[in-house]
């Protein structure tokens, strides 16, 4: 056998095993199949204490506090939003539903927040929170990460708060 129609009778070979490698035709059937994956990263987040202590909301004036972030990050790049899911006036702070009778059920302006970064950490813009997300930080830092939080709520000159009575907002 020559070289050319050893050539050949390879080629026809492989040909022919390609062809019976090929599936035939059948009626499909159901199997359950398991498809699993690992995440590339993960973001925690965890909130600090608290940032009512010393916190007074008075008609005519614009109130400021600070909060603290954790996040532990083994993301690349990531966002982070803020978003109120509460029904009604997402985005404004509510009065307790004990103790508040005759002030206003929530405030009229929403609460404004922002985040102050650390190196890897770029801030957004401050944003008013509502039902919608809202980007407030980006970044690109890994590891265990403390941000400040800031919050600002003002309150309208007419409007009737008592004494004693807690607005809240959880977002």
């Amino acid at each position: 056998m020559n070289t050319t129609t050893l050539r050949r009778a390879v080629m026809l070979a492989a040909t022919i095993s390609a062809l019976a490698a090929v599936p035939a035709t059948a009626d499909a059937a159901t199997a359950n199949q398991l498809v699993s994956g690992q995440t590339a990263g993960l973001l925690s987040i965890a909130g600090g204490a608290a940032t009512s202590a010393g916190v007074t909301l008075t008609p005519g004036s614009t109130t400021t506090t600070t909060g603290l972030l954790s996040l532990g990050v083994t993301l690349s790049t990531w966002t982070l939003t803020v978003q109120d899911t509460a029904t009604g006036t997402p985005g404004h702070m509510r009065a307790a539903a004990t103790g508040c009778t005759g002030s206003e059920a929530s405030l009229a302006s929403p609460l404004g927040a922002s985040i102050t970064g650390i190196t890897g950490v770029t801030p957004s813009a401050p944003v008013n929170i509502s039902g919608t997300a809202q980007q407030v930080a980006a970044g690109t830092a890994l590891g265990a990460l403390a941000l400040t939080t800031n919050y600002s709520q003002p309150v309208g000159a007419s409007e009737a708060l008592l004494n004693g009575c807690v607005y809240s907002l959880t977002a």
